[in-house]
């Protein structure tokens, strides 16, 4: 069986190295992961190529149109930044069918072929061994469906249509010839595994893991990424070589865990494999054996929740009734499927459901599907209606990392023209356009009220002014003004940078508590865990923040919620009422998200910040009556006044506070 070979889009600037290289003789392919997933229809993350120049040779080639970053040198790679004002070498003067209309990614690795030496650290190898073999190169490489070069110029030899390299550089080509189908050079048969999705290593299974002991993790990331299932060879050599994993660094094994975290297809990287994991998770080695066996419910559901949670899209976030209700679908069969619940269509109490299921290759996504299926048919029953119904505010953005204290960060500049066109460069930013066309497209998919005002203010900062509005004279602006709108600029980018490091982390924070929650993993392992595989502070706080109230009680009130809100903050807290609903269902967490929202949309008083009077407010009342407050006195103040606004219903006012706050310091 072999799996169909379209044409592989390649980014224009990747195909002018191809060029580059052919025209000084020498042969090049893009190989490895991005041949693999071009295949699979997916969008390759980066792309390799591979050719028998050395490196030296390639920075001679490439000195005068690229930056080269020569950093793994002596393991035969250098990466190239092109020159912006450079115009590549070898230009094709029509573009060839086989280019790519999508964006030139910002850095090209190219390797030498090469053979390796011996492995001594299970990671590295000591020294490698440039060739001019491609099939030797290929077969270096960990899994046969990684082991694929493609050249775009073998794929039609002999048609006329396609641009063609001289007969000289097809020379260099003829010894791959009997292995070429399609402009694909297949010496492992990786077509074959791919059509099958089956990984399978390259020659020895035990050679190729003991070479490289990370690559069992890489093994088990295939599997719940691309939906793959291990040889069995392949499989048995994996199981064997899993001590082996001690020698790797924590820093890898984190990023390979971290990963597979996020696969839809996470249950086939766990289940039977309990030994490679009690190497990497050693405080819970123990429970991690019965994946092998029996997993537990809890396991299971676990699971089965991450998978629903990773087989979301971002595009039901947005639009009208139909995407609430597909986000409503989501939520249900998270909490359909949670141990805890244990509602009747629950795979627990669905007699079809078992951990035999788990042997087969989908059988577990396929419970997850006909649990889809199930609510799909029950939507517009009274019971599922009332659910999707219950806080709207709160359901829209419930599988994402929720940003209830969603605030606009970009300082405008209403300078002249000139500067307003300093700022302009903020349009260019790709994630602000992002930003700006969802909400322009879909404002009704925002729950937030004020959301859609903050875009309209938003644009306009960015938005040229219309031919009928009066154009302002120019003017000339002083430099300080214009360095301090790039300043501006520049922050505003560094504040989306770290919003969106921020809402990674969260979702990260948000898996690993699941997982550790499934283990039955108390405080103190799971954050002794995290440390040995040296996850950053910020995760490791916000893992301990969900898993501390794991078993928060869901007959919150708004009044508890507030004092929560003042201790944790309100961003936080929503995301423990997102940990809640995948652990106990929606309607578990629903009054607590029913509170957020109120706070949010009444503008309740919850923290410091919030209060009419602040602590230069306090000084100045304390002056007026001849007493001096030092700082501490000044925060517990602050706090009393808290409190009592939040519990006994003192109003959040000025007038209020001041009378109140006189009260106090008299006494």
């Amino acid at each position: 069986m072999r799996i169909a070979t379209p044409p592989i889009a390649i980014p224009a600037n990747v195909l002018d190295i191809i060029d580059t290289l052919h025209t000084h003789s020498f042969q090049a392919f893009v190989i490895g992961g991005c041949v693999r997933d071009s295949l699979l229809g997916l969008t390759p993350k980066d792309w390799d190529i591979a050719t028998n120049a050395t490196p030296q040779q390639m920075q001679a080639i490439f000195a005068k149109t690229h930056t080269i970053i020569t950093l793994g040198e002596r393991f035969g790679t250098i990466i190239l930044l092109p020159h912006s004002t450079t115009k590549p070498l070898a230009q094709p003067t029509t573009k060839p069918a086989h280019t790519s209309p999508t964006p030139n990614p910002p850095t090209i690795e190219i390797t030498t072929f090469r053979l390796e030496s011996t492995y001594s650290d299970n990671r590295r190898p000591h020294s490698v061994i440039y060739t001019d073999n491609l099939l030797q190169d290929l077969m270096r490489r960990d899994f046969t469906c990684n082991a694929l070069a493609y050249n775009p110029h073998l794929r039609h030899k002999h048609s006329s249509n396609e641009q063609k390299v001289d007969s000289s550089a097809y020379a260099l080509y003829h010894r791959y010839l009997p292995y070429i189908r399609d402009g694909i050079c297949d010496y492992t048969n990786g077509l074959d595994d791919l059509a099958t999705r089956t990984l399978r290593a390259v020659g020895d299974a035990n050679a190729r893991f003991s070479e490289d002991a990370l690559r069992i993790l890489r093994a088990l990331r295939f599997q719940a990424t691309l939906d793959f299932a291990l040889e069995s060879s392949t499989r048995a050599a994996l199981l064997a070589n899993a001590k082996k994993l001690a020698a790797i660094s924590a820093e890898r094994k984190q990023e390979e865990w971290s990963k597979i975290l996020y696969a839809p297809h996470i249950a086939k990287a766990l289940i039977g494999y309990g030994a490679v994991w009690a190497e990497v998770f050693v405080e819970f080695s123990k429970p991690l054996v019965t994946l092998d066996l029996r997993p537990s419910e809890r396991m299971i559901a676990a699971l089965a929740t991450l998978e629903a949670l990773n087989s979301s899209r971002d595009s039901a976030l947005f639009g009208g009734d139909s995407a609430l209700r597909d986000k409503a679908g989501s939520l249900w069969l998270a909490a359909s499927i949670d141990a805890q619940v244990l509602s009747p269509c629950s795979p627990l109490h669905n007699p079809t459901f078992s951990s035999q299921n788990l042997e087969s290759q989908s059988g577990f996504t396929k419970q997850v599907q006909n649990l889809e299926s199930t609510f799909q048919q029950s939507y517009h029953s009274p019971t599922a209606k009332q659910a999707i119904a219950v806080q709207g505010e709160a359901a829209a953005g419930f599988f994402r990392t929720p940003r209830i204290l969603e605030e606009d960060e970009r300082a405008s500049c209403e300078k002249t023209t000139d500067i307003q066109s300093v700022a302009s460069l903020e349009k260019v930013d790709s994630r602000g356009n992002a930003l700006l066309s969802s909400l322009r497209e879909n404002p009704q998919g925002f729950s937030w009220q004020s959301i859609q005002t903050k875009t309209q203010n938003l644009e306009s900062i960015f938005e040229s002014p219309t031919a009928n509005q009066k154009q302002p004279q120019s003017k000339k602006v002083d430099s300080r003004e214009k360095v301090d709108c790039c300043t501006t600029a520049a922050a505003a980018r560094n504040d989306r940078k770290i919003a969106a490091s921020e809402k990674v982390d969260s979702g990260l924070a948000l898996r690993l508590s699941l997982w550790f929650y499934a283990l039955d993993s108390s405080l103190e392992q799971a954050t002794s865990c995290l440390k040995a595989l040296r996850y950053k502070s910020r995760i490791i706080k916000l893992t301990e923040l969900l898993l501390s109230h794991a078993n928060l009680p869901s007959s919150q009130s708004l009044e508890s919620t507030r004092i929560l809100a003042k201790t944790l903050g309100l961003e936080s807290l929503a995301l423990i009422a997102t940990f809640l609903a995948t652990l106990h269902g929606k309607p578990y967490a629903a009054p607590l998200y029913t509170h957020i929202a109120t706070i949010q949309a009444q503008n309740l008083c919850y923290n410091r910040t919030s209060l009419a009077i602040n602590g230069k407010d306090l000084a100045t009342i304390a002056a007026c009556l001849g007493i001096a407050l030092h700082g501490r006195e000044i925060g517990r103040l602050l706090d009393t006044l808290l409190d009592e606004v939040i519990c006994s219903h003192l109003p959040n006012t000025k007038h209020a506070l001041f009378a109140r706050a006189k009260e106090l310091i008299q006494a």
